[in-house]
């Protein structure tokens, strides 16, 4: 079962302690460092960020998770109750996925995530070539890591 790891306030924490999925394993930190230490232990498929989260604000938190390569195809949803238009393009350009107003459900979480998961088949030309069987685009891929091996 996949997990999901959220990192949210501590009332929000209060309030989704009974969030249950049938598709996926939910782990829910209000302590921050508790958080940051399980998405390094557990290496779930989503998180979902607070952007208010105290300790460290959810803005910080997404560049921490982020500048680590292990993390670089989880996917992120970063969450607010109030939130201003800039903190959301900041969450964006530091690699957030995508954004979803607090409160939300469950099941709300789970199709987002679906939607996000597709674009892992589009990450690179190798990826899109064998999808769809263009073994000349193959052939480009191969010989392109050739040459700039040899740089």
């Amino acid at each position: 079962m996949d997990k999901f790891v959220m990192l949210l306030r501590k009332e929000n924490e209060l309030e989704l302690e009974n969030m249950h999925s049938k598709n996926f394993d939910i782990e829910i930190f209000s302590d921050v460092i508790l958080g940051l230490q399980a998405i390094k232990k557990l290496k779930p498929k989503l998180i979902v960020i607070d952007l208010a989260t105290s300790k460290i604000s959810g803005i910080e938190i997404l560049r921490i998770i982020r500048s680590n390569p292990a993390n670089y195809h989880t996917k992120i949803i970063v969450t607010a109750k109030n939130f201003n238009m800039s903190v959301i393009e900041r969450a964006f350009n530091l690699g957030a996925d995508y954004f979803i107003k607090y409160p939300f459900k469950i099941n709300d979480l789970e199709k987002i995530y679906e939607l996000l998961r597709q674009f892992n088949d589009y990450t690179n030309l190798e990826a899109i070539a064998s999808k769809y069987d263009y073994d000349w685009a193959i052939g480009i891929w191969e010989t392109s890591h050739i040459f700039f091996d040899k740089m």
